[in-house]
């Protein structure tokens, strides 16, 4: 359940006017944005309870469960399996909150770049003109996951300081773009040395085909890196803000 334009793929160029940590839109969380230090689970205790904390069907203000769906983007799981069954697993005096997909952020940003630099991605000034990178995702029939995608290559290529490509390990008529066709794209602006980012959350067959196409380097997952897990807390952190889900219909937290 991992989500990720022309064949040409939205490439990401970096630079005085490339994407800052403000492309994943306006509506996303930046890195000023409550982060693990926000109110967690333990925020509220035992003297916070009130009056009617005895009573099974009471609601505590942010209290209850809080669904964070491990996924990179917006996509169909995100927009209607995963509301829905939150909604039916809903119980009066049970509050059920569902967050906001992991990315684009640049807690992801941040990852990516760990994992390429583990690959032997050069640091400094080692990387600059001939150098590329494929950010690898999933694909997804959803549009809204592509331009998620692109917003976390431009990310990705503002930290690098070189050209970011995305590509799909399982193309669709809204992520068309190959591996294959994504590295033909960075040749045509030039690049000479590429690597292959792994937008993926966990090793997987899609995480195997994209570093089996990979001429060069080839990142690992992102796996368990600090900065997940620090995105997780800030998404856990949101959702227990927001509304809780209706035994009608499920109510996905904004970003």
């Amino acid at each position: 359940m991992l989500t990720a334009g022309p064949d040409a793929a939205g490439l990401f160029t970096a630079g005085p006017d490339a994407a800052g940590p403000d492309a994943a839109g306006p509506d996303a969380a930046g890195p000023d944005a409550a982060g693990p230090d926000a109110a967690g689970p333990d925020a509220a205790g035992p003297d916070a309870a009130g009056p009617d904390a005895a009573r099974p069907d009471a609601e505590e203000p942010g209290g209850g469960g809080v669904l964070v769906p491990l996924l990179l983007s917006r996509g169909h799981h995100v927009r209607h399996d995963i509301p829905a069954a939150a909604a039916a697993a809903t119980r009066p005096g049970r509050p059920l909150r569902v967050a906001a997909p992991l990315g684009p952020h640049p807690l992801l940003t941040e990852a990516l770049h760990a994992r390429l630099t583990e690959a032997g991605w050069p640091g400094g000034a080692g990387a600059g003109a001939g150098h590329g990178v494929v950010l690898a995702a999933a694909g997804s029939r959803d549009p809204a996951a592509a331009v998620d995608t692109r917003r976390a290559a431009a990310l990705l290529a503002r930290r690098l300081g070189v050209p970011v490509v995305p590509a799909y390990a399982a193309p669709t008529e809204h992520t068309p773009t190959t591996l294959p066709a994504a590295l033909r794209a960075l040749a045509a602006q030039g690049a000479r040395h590429t690597a292959v980012a792994a937008y993926f959350t966990a090793p997987g067959r899609f995480a195997t085909q994209a570093a089996d196409a990979a001429p060069g380097l080839a990142a690992a997952p992102l796996g368990a890196h600090p900065a997940l897990a620090a995105l997780l807390l800030h998404r856990y952190d949101q959702a227990r803000t927001t509304a809780p889900v209706s035994g009608a219909r499920g109510r996905l937290a904004s970003v």
